[in-house]
């Protein structure tokens, strides 16, 4: 990610294809093109993966929060083993810290996801949000978010 200020975030976009969801599954094809709005007129549909940046907009951890040594937020922040991208969504945990902490004042709530889920869902472009779970709670929590109220414009710029 490049750019991370703004509503739309610049980052790289991929095409892979299938007949059906089953696969196989083609190789990625790297497309040029900025944030969603690429896939918009391209007939295509945009799978969002990792929507809480490996739990930092979940709102849950500050700068004294620790992770297991297997977790991959302890062993891969700079890319070490894998793509950089696949932890905290390849953005430094202090900046991610910040920027969970000035969406806390924005919306007046501690506990982020919703805001996070809702935001992504809002782009036209997203067809389905793949997201992590530890537990049925969560998986309940986070299907409610489509009952979510709408973000606000002001909201979604921020």
């Amino acid at each position: 990610m490049k750019v991370v200020d703004g509503a739309f975030k610049d980052m790289t976009n991929y095409l892979t294809t299938a007949k059906d969801i089953q696969g196989p599954w083609s190789a990625p094809i790297k497309l040029n093109g900025v944030g969603f709005d690429a896939s918009l007129f391209k007939d295509v549909g945009i799978i969002a993966r990792v929507p809480l940046a490996s739990g930092l907009l979940t709102g849950r951890y500050n700068a004294k929060t620790t992770f297991g040594k297997d977790d991959h937020r302890t062993f891969n922040r700079n890319g070490e083993a894998f793509d950089k991208g696949e932890t905290f969504s390849g953005v430094d945990y202090q900046l991610g810290l910040q920027a969970a902490d000035e969406l806390k004042a924005l919306f007046g709530k501690e506990d982020l996801i919703p805001y996070a889920l809702r935001w992504v869902l809002m782009h036209e472009a997203v067809s389905t949000v793949i997201l992590g779970t530890s537990k049925v709670s969560q998986l309940i929590a986070n299907a409610a978010v489509d009952s979510f109220p709408d973000l606000t414009d002001a909201q979604m710029q921020k």
